[in-house]
């Protein structure tokens, strides 16, 4: 299995968010680990599904990452974005920012200002 990043869809746990978020990454082909909410049973085959916190912790160390870069998914009154737009732009500059390719092209320009 691949550990990567998913695109993700904004909006609450229900079934319609998990079809529109399946629908962004396509069933056919892949595994799916997630934890036993009962949406994934309903809504992704049942061979391709694999539950379970013995699995899901990498996707929770990863969410856990997330929340302590990006400072909106704090639970702190005054961080908090209520706003999608701007949680979905806070998530495509850090998943822009990971890429190694990405940080060396920022760092450089910010390296080319010390020197």
């Amino acid at each position: 299995m691949e550990r990567r990043a998913l695109p993700w869809v904004l909006g609450r746990r229900d079934d319609a968010t998990c079809r529109e978020h399946l629908g962004k990454i396509g069933i056919e082909g892949h595994t799916f680990v997630t934890d036993d909410w009962e949406g994934f049973h309903r809504n992704i085959p049942e061979g391709q599904l694999f539950t379970g916190k013995d699995l899901t912790f990498p996707i929770e160390q990863d969410n856990s990452n997330l929340r302590h870069y990006l400072a909106r998914f704090r639970r702190r009154t005054k961080v908090v974005s209520k706003s999608k737009k701007m949680v979905d732009l806070s998530l495509r500059l850090h998943h822009h920012v990971r890429d190694s390719k990405n940080y060396a092209a920022l760092a450089a320009v910010f390296l080319s200002i010390l020197s």
